[in-house]
């Protein structure tokens, strides 16, 4: 289906079951959290273009994107990388983190956990094409941060005409907005331990032989 509503994400964070609870303890002060988690807002505009197709949003080469207005914890940031979605969900197939803020260190990134796809009416011949996300913020210190954000492509054409080719692939030019904000501090443990379950997967799949 090609239209979702926004309470599809609900429950969309899993919860790692096998991952140790010992990451509690990095989320046991809220206060401590605030001050070194990323939240406020930003919006960017690609480099290049990208494709979507009714199940895939892949970013053309360079897949960079430059941040034209930003507020709170992003205010430090310009530039950044952005990767593709390979299936919407839950579940979601994705290359995470989806967005790296800066100097592609693996940190200040943006995890992907959910995302729906939209195609809204025409104007001006063009067609909106609308990915909304959903997923956790990751400071450069470890802080989690609840983000949601959107990917908007300004597709030339009717709307039937675009939902005619999006099985092929509808390729244009693509902006995006994100908001973090600072979750309570259960909804930060959770999140603490998917980001601790990926970076255990991470580590695992480097120590397997080729």
């Amino acid at each position: 289906m090609i239209t979702c509503k926004s309470n599809f994400f609900k429950g969309a964070v899993a919860v790692l079951a096998a991952v140790p609870i010992v990451a509690a303890t990095t989320f046991a002060s809220a206060g401590s959290a605030e001050a070194a988690a990323l939240k406020g807002t930003f919006h960017l505009v690609g480099n290049a273009s990208a494709t979507v197709t009714t199940d895939s949003l892949t970013f053309n080469d360079p897949n960079t994107f430059n941040i034209i207005t930003s507020s709170d914890s992003f205010s430090a940031f310009n530039s950044g990388t952005v990767n593709n979605i390979s299936s919407f969900g839950p579940p979601i197939a994705a290359t995470n983190p989806l967005i790296d803020l800066g100097d592609l260190d693996g940190l200040d990134t943006f995890t992907v956990t959910a995302a729906i796809l939209d195609v809204g009416n025409t104007n001006f011949g063009f067609t909106p094409i609308s990915i909304s996300v959903e997923g956790f913020f990751t400071s450069a210190s470890g802080d989690i941060s609840k983000g949601t954000g959107q990917f908007t492509l300004q597709a030339s054409g009717s709307r039937n005409n675009v939902l005619a080719n999006l099985s092929s692939g509808v390729t244009a030019s693509y902006s995006a907005g994100f908001l973090a904000t600072v979750p309570e501090p259960a909804t930060l443990l959770g999140l603490g331990v998917v980001a601790a379950g990926m970076a255990v997967s991470r580590r695992r799949n480097k120590t397997i032989p080729s």
